[in-house]
C-alpha cells in the first residue's frame, strides 16, 4: 500500500507538471488556502482584498469544505472545490499560491507545477521551533521533528513576516530561511484592527451587548492542559454571579487545531466557541473588553487595538523547557499574570490595569511581533505582486 501511494503521488505529480506545460501560466491567477480547510486567518483577509481588485488579479479560494465552497460561491467570489475537475485545469495555470501552513497542501504540490508559493504564516509570538511538541503518535513525531519543519518551510518561495524582529529572530534564525525569501509586509488579518468600521463574526446565542471576556489559549498537545482555567475557577455559580454583576460574558475559544465540539454543564454567561469553519477570531477582537491568554499570537493582534490582557501561564516552566520560548516571556509581560481565582476576579475589576511598566512592555511586544509601520499589509502585498 505504501509503494502504491508513492507511485500514485509520483504519477499525479507528473500529470501536474505536464498540464503546467500545456496550460501556460497566467500572471493574474492567484490561489489562496487555509491548511485546515477553514475560511479565516491571513489568507482569508488577503483573498478578500484581492477579490475587490478583479481588474488586476483573478483570485480563487481553495477548499475541501463544501460549506465554505457553497458560501463563497453564493457570494459570487472565486472558489474551487479541491475534489472537482476544475482544479486540474486551473491549478497548472496559477502564478501564485498563498498559504499559512508549514507546507502547501498535497494537491497543490501535485497539480500546480512551478508556481510561486508564498507563506503568510498563521501568527507570530514568543514560541520557538527549537523544541517541537513531542506527541504520542509516531507519524506525528516524524512530521513535527525540527528538521522536517525547517525543510518544509524552506519549500516556500517567499515567507512574509510582520516585523524586522520576526525576520531576523524567527524566519532567519529559527526557520533557517535565506534572506531573499523573507519580506516584511505586516499581517493581512491585522489590517482589520486598524479600520474604524470593524465588522465582526456573529456567534449564535452570544449577547454582544454585554462586555466580552475572551479566553484564547495556544495549542497544547494534551487536551486536559487546555482546560486548566476551569480548574482555577471551580465555582462556576459564583463566577457567573460575578460576571452578571459586572455585565460580562465569558467566552472560551480553543485553538483551531481542535476540531471537536466541547460540552460542559456551565451557566449561560460562560460559553465555549465550538469549531466553525467561518469563525475568525480577529473579527470579534474589536468587541472583546478583556483577553485572557498565554503564549498565543492572538495577544499581539489584540494589543493593536486594546490594552487589557490577563496572562494565565499555568505551565510556564514546563512550556519554556519542553516547547521553547524565544526569550524569558515573563520579564516583559504586556499585561498582568494571574495564578488563582481571586487574582482573576481582581484583574477583571481592576480599572487601573495598565500602568507605566505594562505600557512600556506593550510597545516592546508590538515592536517585536507586529511593527505598526507595516500596517495596510494587504495593500503592500498587492503592490509587491503588481510590480513583479
Amino acid at each position: 500500500m505504501k509503494y502504491l501511494k508513492l507511485i500514485l503521488k509520483k504519477s499525479l505529480g507528473a500529470i501536474g507538471y505536464f498540464l503546467a506545460k500545456v496550460f501556460p501560466k497566467n500572471n493574474r491567477i492567484i490561489f489562496f488556502e487555509d491548511n485546515q480547510g477553514n475560511f479565516n486567518s491571513n489568507t482569508k483577509h488577503l483573498y478578500l482584498f484581492f477579490s475587490k481588485n478583479k481588474k488586476f488579479f483573478k483570485s480563487y479560494w481553495l477548499t475541501s469544505n463544501k460549506n465554505v465552497y457553497n458560501f463563497l460561491k453564493n457570494q459570487k467570489l472565486g472558489v474551487i472545490y479541491t475534489q472537482s475537475l476544475k482544479i486540474f485545469f486551473l491549478a497548472p495555470r496559477a502564478k501564485y499560491l498563498f498559504g499559512i501552513g508549514v507546507k502547501p497542501t498535497n494537491y497543490l504540490n501535485l497539480f500546480s507545477g512551478p508556481c510561486i508559493k508564498v507563506n503568510l504564516w498563521h501568527g507570530f509570538g514568543p514560541r520557538t521551533t527549537n523544541r517541537p511538541p513531542k506527541l504520542n503518535k509516531k507519524f506525528i513525531n516524524k512530521i513535527m521533528s525540527r528538521k522536517n519543519i525547517i525543510d518544509s518551510i524552506n519549500t516556500w518561495d517567499y515567507f512574509f513576516v510582520p516585523s524586522d524582529f520576526a525576520k531576523i529572530r524567527i524566519a532567519k534564525k529559527e526557520y533557517k530561511l535565506p534572506n531573499y525569501k523573507i519580506k516584511v509586509f505586516g499581517s493581512p488579518r491585522c489590517d482589520l484592527m486598524f479600520k474604524s468600521n470593524k465588522n465582526f463574526t456573529k456567534l449564535d446565542q452570544i449577547d454582544f451587548s454585554k462586555k466580552i471576556i475572551l479566553y484564547a489559549p495556544t495549542w497544547r498537545t494534551e487536551l486536559k492542559d487546555n482546560f486548566k482555567i476551569l480548574e482555577l475557577i471551580k465555582n462556576f455559580k459564583d463566577f457567573s454571579i460575578f460576571l452578571k454583576k459586572n455585565n460580562y460574558v465569558f467566552l472560551f475559544n480553543l485553538h483551531p487545531m481542535y476540531n471537536d465540539n466541547v460540552h460542559f454543564d456551565l451557566p449561560d454567561n460562560i460559553r465555549f466557541i465550538n469549531p466553525n469553519p467561518f469563525f475568525d477570531i480577529n473579527e470579534i477582537l474589536p468587541k472583546v473588553s478583556i483577553l485572557i491568554s498565554d503564549y498565543s499570537s492572538v495577544v499581539t493582534d489584540y494589543l493593536l487595538i486594546k490594552k487589557k490582557v490577563i496572562f494565565f501561564l499555568h505551565d510556564y516552566n514546563k512550556y519554556y523547557k519542553k516547547i521553547g520560548l524565544i526569550d524569558d516571556f515573563k520579564k516583559a509581560l504586556p499585561g498582568r499574570e494571574i495564578n488563582n481565582y481571586i487574582e482573576l476576579k481582581k484583574a477583571i475589576k481592576n480599572k487601573k490595569f495598565v500602568n507605566k511598566k505594562i505600557t512600556k512592555n506593550i510597545k516592546l511586544h508590538l515592536k517585536k511581533y507586529y511593527d505598526v509601520k507595516y500596517k495596510n499589509s494587504s495593500k503592500k502585498i498587492f503592490n509587491f505582486l503588481n510590480n513583479i
